[in-house]
């Protein structure tokens, strides 16, 4: 599985400076709570990441932006719908990006700029990639900014459906009606 993350197309990670290495050398944390933070990994299990944010010793700012650069992706604010191409991310179903806690925010470029809570997770990244028949440009961003993101571009009540769309739709072609189903994951 790290293997083929590392060799993914959209992920560049130094794989020879493990993530954890990465926050000693910035000065981030010390050896001994790099130490506690795998110890704890291994019996309770979860990311590197997440342990150190339970333990209270990196807050999630610092650990996305961290990731962002160890992966050469940006980490983007989704403080601004405005930024967000709704027509865009309603073509991936509302289903997928609450399971994966992701949000297609543009095209760019012939890539589906795409913010995900996980970077990391390849099957998502896959799953978009399929879905859309396009390839992903993954970036990093907040659960909560994702989460609100999401309510957002999938809460129909004042925009109206592009006509295109609509039209798909009344013939039963190119939706799927559980494509509106709302399910739990990542994202709550």
């Amino acid at each position: 599985m790290i293997n083929r993350l590392l060799n993914h197309p959209t992920l560049r990670s130094d794989a020879s400076c493990p993530f954890g290495d990465l926050l000693i050398h910035k000065g981030l944390i010390t050896q001994e709570e790099l130490q506690q933070a795998l110890d704890e990994q291994r019996v309770r299990g979860g990311r590197l990441g997440e342990v150190l944010v339970r333990r209270h010793i990196l807050d999630d700012g610092t650990i996305r932006r961290t990731l962002a650069e160890h992966l050469s992706i940006d980490c983007v604010t989704l403080d601004e719908n405005a930024k967000i191409d709704v027509w865009t991310a309603r073509d991936l179903p509302e289903t997928i990006a609450r399971r994966f806690c992701l949000i297609v925010v543009r095209e760019e470029d012939g890539e589906l700029v795409t913010a995900m809570a996980d970077p990391l997770n390849v099957v998502a990244m896959d799953t978009v990639a399929l879905k859309m028949q396009r390839p992903i440009k993954p970036v990093i961003s907040g659960v909560g900014e994702i989460q609100k993101a999401i309510t957002f571009v999938y809460d129909t009540s004042g925009i109206e459906e592009r006509p295109d769309r609509s039209v798909e739709m009344a013939r039963g072609e190119g939706y799927d009606a559980n494509d509106r189903i709302r399910t739990t994951g990542l994202c709550g």
